[in-house]
């Protein structure tokens, strides 16, 4: 019985090829773009597994409150957490701290190399994520000030390919100059996780520098791990106790969250690395599910359109004595055969897609193991159990249920419970296909919005250069070569204007620095304490980049006393409550807390709001130091356009005249900025690529449905051409149900594309408006694309010789 199901099933694959090739075509395009979907969102979410402890692994952050409203979530909280919870709270097992150690320069002899990614951590650390071990061992690695764990690539770096544990490294940088110990070698940090070192410092180095822990300052990363039988709900309960003893003058709480939410689940300022989006890989895990599911349909319609021209052979077998069971057994198995080929066509176009893939999502997908985890023969097993079910069930039941006496009249197939069906389910493909439709355009204007929105700067021809590396502990002439860089530099022929800055726009909010304790105007000491930030510029940064001053006149020249001098921006101006920008000039500040004891910072003017972030974020209140050029770790240079090569080397000539030990590392600005919008980019492109496929795969179920009904009223057909009908009357009539589906679809879709977009736009604070020519454009797309799909079959039937059609079977 096999046997034979299988000798039928291949006859109707070789009788019918173009019917077989779009059904296995179909399914395969279906197949292949969820199993593409499912290995970025299996990757993504194994992101901060590797530890045997990650479930129990949650971090503390800190969350600013002003005027009862949450402002600001970091993800950095203060140093005296972890030893305070450990030693109040029994379910606390362990704890590690994180400092960030910002850019070292690290030498090896005289050469220095910028060294980032290196973070200071308690010893506990590879305990709570154990990393294998290349060289040395890791148990008391870090239990000593000046001691440093490499991993595999760094130590290579430095090192050649020699044991680097007990040679030493030079440092400069803040906390951690001197010479430090390599006391271990560990692997290489996977892909997939939140926090990604290059080196591992001591957290003892701080203690022997003075560092004491304190609830004051917060710039450490706390992670703890709880009892595997704890209640994180007193652990929680626990932190908001710490944050009423010790955080109730600063409005701030302490807040916990489990390691493995922190890639997708996470929106903190300060994080070790930009994290992924839940609802991104939410909308393309529907988006592999639309598009499986209307290859699905496809199925489904194509096999129940095809089943006319074996109505005989169906009906005869009952007629002789076949039951229901064994022609479901029969279509059934014909599915089987259709999906096992089309699952293997799947994998084979997956294979082919990999590389493009691995680009677009700008991850290791296809070496991340996906492919050899039970995850995926699980995903595999699922899609081609589901895959059978779900397009061979509906046909292999409806084709076994009809009497003989319909087939073999040829009056079967006309139930209108089934053709009703079969157009709910194309409504529904179209309704996928005009909401995928919006999301792209959507998509593509906030990205065109973000890169052409106006910054509030002129980035264009903005050439920079990142500081040079140096040992300000021992180079005494820095500041004097920095000047000389600067004079000799404004001299060259294609450099119109040039700055020097702590940050430039594109850098983010982890470049800078910030406080929560507040800042008021002197005259009002009262309100809520909002969170400033700080930027050091020179006095030509507001004329280079093209600030525009509200008021006041700015720095003249750096003040000796610089500290004492500020511009703050609109924002600031709004979060202090001055009237106006005029008012606020030579008007004093002072710190929150204790700080007010400090000396006045006076106002020297107000400038309009600029972004140093993406336009996802809002404009912070930011105080501007004219701050000396040690502090700077950027040259910014506005170049002719006309020059720009020429004076990229003039400048790098003279770079290597100056600072021949330290590379000559630049960027233009307008590409730096652009990279801040990369993720959404890809998404853009990703959501693209899958909307055009879902098209292609929705076309084949109108093909189908169009077919069909071609079939149905060819007899009809026939009638109306002998009785005068045009060719041209005859299309309008066959395609006019269509376009009642396709209307029905969009009127079904706009309200459910209007929703998921405007949740995908609560993303960003600068947006555009959903406008209404959006779903004009993909409904008109839609009709369009339905439209031609159609007109073939329409076209074809109306061609028919009646005397074909008219003749009785």
């Amino acid at each position: 019985m096999l046997s034979n199901h299988l000798k039928i099933a291949f006859r109707q694959l070789w009788r019918n090829p173009l019917f077989s090739l779009i059904n296995i075509g179909g399914l395969a395009i279906g197949l292949a773009c969820f199993l593409l979907i499912a290995q970025y969102v299996w990757f993504e979410r194994s992101f901060d597994r590797q530890s045997p402890h990650a479930p129990y692994i949650w971090r503390v952050y800190t969350e600013n409150y002003v005027n009862g409203a949450l402002e600001t979530r970091d993800a950095n909280s203060h140093s005296a957490i972890g030893p305070t919870l450990k030693a109040e709270l029994p379910e606390v097992v362990d704890y590690t701290r994180i400092y960030s150690a910002r850019d070292l320069t690290a030498f090896r002899g005289r050469k220095p190399q910028l060294q980032q990614r290196a973070y200071a951590v308690d010893e506990s650390f590879l305990r709570l994520f154990p990393h294998r071990v290349r060289h040395g061992q890791t148990r008391q690695a870090l239990s000593q000030p000046n001691t440093v764990v490499l991993t595999a690539s760094t130590a290579r770096r430095y090192f050649g390919d020699r044991n680097p544990v007990g040679q030493t490294l030079r440092l400069v940088g803040g906390w951690f100059t001197g010479l430090h110990t390599v006391t271990a070698v560990v692997d290489d940090v996977p892909p997939n996780t939140h926090f990604r070192f290059e080196m591992l410092l001591s957290y003892q180095t701080l203690y022997s520098r003075g560092h004491e822990d304190n609830w004051e300052n917060y710039w450490d990363y706390n992670y703890i791990q709880l009892r595997p039988d704890a209640d994180p709900a007193r652990v929680s309960a626990r932190l908001s106790d710490l944050s009423r003893r010790f955080l109730s003058k600063s409005n701030l709480q302490l807040r916990m969250q489990p390691l493995t939410d922190i890639h997708l689940k996470s929106d903190l300022t300060y994080e070790h690395e930009p994290n992924g989006s839940a609802r991104i890989v939410q909308f393309l895990l529907l988006v592999g599910l639309l598009i499986l599911a209307i290859a699905w349909v496809n199925y489904s319609n194509l096999t129940t359109v095809r089943s006319l021209t074996r109505a005989k052979e169906v009906g005869l077998r009952k007629t002789i004595g076949a039951g229901r069971r064994q022609l479901v057994a029969q279509f059934l198995g014909e599915a089987i055969l259709m999906n096992l080929l089309a699952l293997g066509l799947a994998l084979l176009l997956v294979q082919l897609a990999a590389p493009l893939f691995d680009t677009l999502t700008a991850r290791p997908l296809s070496s991340s193991g996906f492919n050899q985890s039970t995850a995926f023969y699980g995903t595999l097993f699922a899609l081609f159990l589901t895959s059978v079910l779900g397009s061979g069930l509906y046909p292999a039941l409806v084709l076994s249920g009809y009497k003989p006496a319909w087939m073999l009249r040829g009056t079967f197939g006309r139930s209108q419970k089934g053709l009703a069906l079969r157009k709910t389910l194309v409504v529904g493909q179209l309704v996928g296909m005009v909401v995928m439709l919006v999301a792209t355009f959507t998509i593509y204007r906030q990205l065109q919005f973000m890169q052409h929105h106006d910054l509030g700067l002129a980035i264009n021809q903005m050439l920079v250069v990142k500081a040079p590396l140096h040992d300000y502990t021992q180079d005494s002439l820095y500041g004097t070569k920095a000047d000389v860089f600067r004079t000799e530099a404004g001299r060259l022929t294609g450099v119109q204007k040039m700055t020097a800055s702590s940050v430039v726009p594109g850098d983010g909010i982890n470049a800078i620095g910030g406080s929560s304790s507040g800042v008021y105007w002197k005259k009002r000491l009262t309100g809520e304490k909002e969170t400033f930030y700080f930027v050091n510029v020179d006095e030509h940064f507001l004329d280079t980049y093209g600030v525009r001053r509200l008021a006041g006149p700015g720095f003249r020249t750096q003040e000796a006393d610089w500290r004492r001098y500020c511009l703050i921006n609109r924002a600031a101006l709004k979060a202090l409550g001055f009237p106006s920008a005029e008012a606020a000039v030579n008007e004093s500040l002072v710190f929150g807390g204790e700080e007010r004891q400090q000396a006045d910072l006076r106002i020297v003017g107000v400038i309009d709001d600029f972004h140093i972030e993406s336009l996802k974020m809002p404009t912070r209140p930011t105080l501007y130091y004219c701050a000396p050029v040690s502090r700077m770790a950027y040259f910014s240079f506005k170049l002719d356009a006309r020059r720009i090569r020429s004076s990229t080397e003039e400048l790098g000539a003279l770079w290597q005249r100056l600072y021949p030990e330290s590379p000559f590392e630049y960027f233009f600005l307008d590409q730096k900025f652009d990279e801040q919008y990369r993720a959404e980019r890809r998404f853009g492109q990703l959501f693209g690529l899958f909307t055009g496929l879902a098209i292609v795969v929705a076309c084949l179920g109108l093909f189908g449905l169009a077919a069909f009904s071609a079939e149905q009223r060819r007899k009809e057909i026939g009638v109306r051409k002998v009785l005068g009908a045009s060719v041209a009357g005859l299309v309008v009539l066959l395609s006019r149900d269509f376009l009642k589906l396709v209307l029905l679809a969009v009127v079904v879709a706009t309200p459910l594309a209007a929703w998921a977009m405007n949740r995908w736009l609560q993303d960003f604070a600068h947006k555009i408006q959903l406008e209404w020519w959006m779903f004009a454009l993909a409904g008109l797309l839609t009709v369009g694309i339905a439209l031609l799909t159609v007109s073939y079959q329409a076209v074809r039937a109306a061609l028919m010789n009646p005397a074909n059609t008219l003749r009785t079977d």
